[in-house]
């Protein structure tokens, strides 16, 4: 799930799940944690569609993935 709180961007991983946020602002988006309890096609929709948006490169987007996946998804 993607939650939408405020403006620009930097991807931090936290405990619960990827978070872009702006310098000296609240976060932006937060992206869960990905354990394969739920739909694969739409946690890698929204994934993708949030990468383009902040426009990841192909290095964020493997690393920031990478660290939001969970429990057997992991």
């Amino acid at each position: 799930m993607v939650d939408v709180l405020a403006s620009a961007s930097e991807p931090q991983v936290q405990a619960s799940g990827i978070v872009a946020e702006s310098k000296g602002q609240q976060p932006l988006f937060k992206i869960d944690k990905y354990d394969g309890s739920t739909s694969l096609e739409t946690y890698l929709l929204q994934f993708k569609q949030l990468a383009a948006y902040l426009q990841w490169t192909e290095r964020d987007t493997f690393y920031i993935m990478s660290a939001s996946l969970a429990g057997p998804a992991a």
